[in-house]
């Protein structure tokens, strides 16, 4: 049986000498994960498709210790935030926020399209763009990701902004006002809900 599912690849680990296992976060079945055989042979067919941050439709056949990827179409692959060092950092540091805090399977229309817009946008900063800018959006991101896990920082006089934040887009976010307690709020959620310290935390503080 087969089945197909359109998202994001968000992680990857090793399976045997020259397989991967993927995660996926996905419009129809929220985060999953599924083998693909044989990816680092010269041979497969499915090499050059399977990046991270990539966004494909996948078909998908069930199997029993793990689902294999059977085919991939990408749809985007995000370019400008692959070939740029600080774009990427900050992406695959979301992209590890997102493993860890999401549960296996939930599927959740508003969190796909949270994903969703942070790539777009963060794909459309201009390479002139300050880090800063980019790690603005970021927070934002991750603080929007906080309303949706249902978090809400104790903070005196956040909540009103936390409101209007959790209903504006992530492009409407980029002139949106910035204070400094975002950044500690930010800090605090992550500090609270992470149950291990982040693999891309120090090239975050090289930023």
């Amino acid at each position: 049986m087969t089945y197909k599912a359109t998202g994001f690849i968000i992680g990857k680990r090793a399976s045997r000498e020259h397989d991967r296992i993927f995660i996926l976060y996905t419009k129809e079945y929220g985060k999953i994960e599924a083998l693909a055989q044989g990816v680092l042979k010269l041979s497969s067919k499915l090499g050059g498709s399977l990046e991270l941050l990539s966004h494909a439709t996948f078909l998908i056949a069930r199997g029993r210790a793990h689902d294999r990827i059977a085919s991939v179409d990408v749809t985007h692959s995000f370019p400008r935030i692959k070939e740029n060092m600080q774009k990427l950092i900050i992406a695959l540091h979301a992209t590890e926020i997102i493993q860890l805090l999401i549960h296996w399977d939930a599927r959740d229309a508003h969190t796909y399209e949270l994903i969703h817009d942070f790539f777009s946008e963060m794909e459309q900063l201009p390479h002139t763009s300050q880090t800063r800018e980019a790690k603005n959006l970021s927070e934002f991101f991750i603080l929007k990701l906080s309303i949706l896990l249902g978090y809400r920082p104790g903070i005196k006089g956040a909540q009103k902004i936390l409101d209007s934040i959790s209903s504006s887009s992530l492009a409407s976010l980029r002139t949106f006002p910035r204070e400094d307690w975002m950044r500690l709020a930010v800090e605090q959620f992550l500090s609270d809900t992470l149950p291990r310290r982040l693999n891309t935390q120090e090239f975050m503080g090289l930023l």
